[in-house]
């Protein structure tokens, strides 16, 4: 019963980027002026709205949450340690939609731990909206192949994490907590089918996870503080 919108963003770009785009979309009208909005970003995504508040401010009225799942909140290690090699790879990924000359290629910079940091210290969570995070770590058997390597360098610094983030680093400041979720930080959001090729699949082959009951769960929740 409840209308729901993908807002597509840049895979590429930095977090400054896709803030542009996210505060164009809520303030046009049929948003601005509609029912109760509910943010929910995943991974990168969270960074992305969290700099879009910054830059509505005042404009907030019609924006009752904003939920993380999974999300780079105060940045991820590996974008520290590996920066150049990451970024290298992101530069030559064939994303569908992403060409390297619409945006300014700083997807990696903006999840570092100095930015990510810097960026919050001088902007504290915005007044009125709920903030909610859903987190997500798991043993090595839960990650998928492309995810193991990683999940073992994160590991030497606190084995409670999904592959590419510490579970800590996924909270929002003031936010409430509502769950770990025992997953890899691409099952929980993303899936994976027989359209995305051989490669994909095999580098992503522990994809199994309740999505549809993780969102319905958080509707259900958000309903009954509604009510």
């Amino acid at each position: 019963g409840l209308d729901s919108e993908l807002l597509l963003v840049n895979g590429r770009a930095s977090s400054e980027f896709n803030a542009r785009i996210i505060a164009q979309r809520m303030r046009a009208p049929d948003i601005s002026s509609g029912p109760p909005v509910v943010l929910i970003g995943y991974s990168k995504g969270i960074a992305d709205i969290l700099e879009a508040l910054s830059l509505l401010g005042s404009e907030l009225a019609h924006l009752a949450a904003v939920v993380s799942v999974a999300g780079v909140v105060n940045g991820t290690p590996l974008a520290d340690d590996q920066n150049a090699f990451m970024r290298g790879v992101i530069d030559r990924i064939p994303l569908s939609g992403c060409p390297g000359s619409a945006d300014d290629g700083d997807a990696i910079g903006s999840l570092s731990y100095a930015h990510r940091q810097a960026w919050l210290a001088k902007h504290p969570p915005e007044q009125g909206p709920l903030y909610l995070s859903i987190g997500a770590y798991g043993r090595i058997e839960q990650m998928s192949k492309v995810n193991k390597p990683t999940y073992r360098m994160l590991s030497k610094l606190d084995a409670r994490n999904d592959g590419q983030i510490l579970y800590h680093d996924a909270l929002m400041p003031n936010s409430t907590l509502l769950a770990f979720a025992r997953s890899d930080h691409l099952a929980i959001a993303l899936p994976v089918d027989e359209d995305d090729g051989v490669l994909i699949r095999q580098a992503i082959d522990r994809n199994s996870f309740p999505r549809a009951e993780l969102l319905k769960a958080l509707v259900i929740y958000l309903q009954q503080l509604h009510d």
